[in-house]
């Protein structure tokens, strides 16, 4: 989230890559659908009509974590 308060801040137009693999950075387990689902809607809402581009993450078909 202080990443886009810093984008609104610098009058950014968008977010152009929000990398979903940082929700997975500093835990133990895998973030769930919920968790992620609310990280996302909470940066789309804050920047409001601007766009964001979510990358996500397939873990099943990479196997795990790199």
């Amino acid at each position: 989230m202080s990443d886009a308060d810093a984008a609104l801040a610098g009058d950014a137009e968008g977010i152009g890559l929000f990398r979903s693999e940082f929700l997975y950075l500093g835990r133990n387990d895998y973030p769930d659908e919920d968790t992620q689902y609310e990280s996302y809607r909470k940066v789309i809402e804050k920047m409001e009509k601007r766009q964001v581009i979510i990358r996500t993450l397939d873990i099943e078909a990479t196997g795990g974590l790199l």
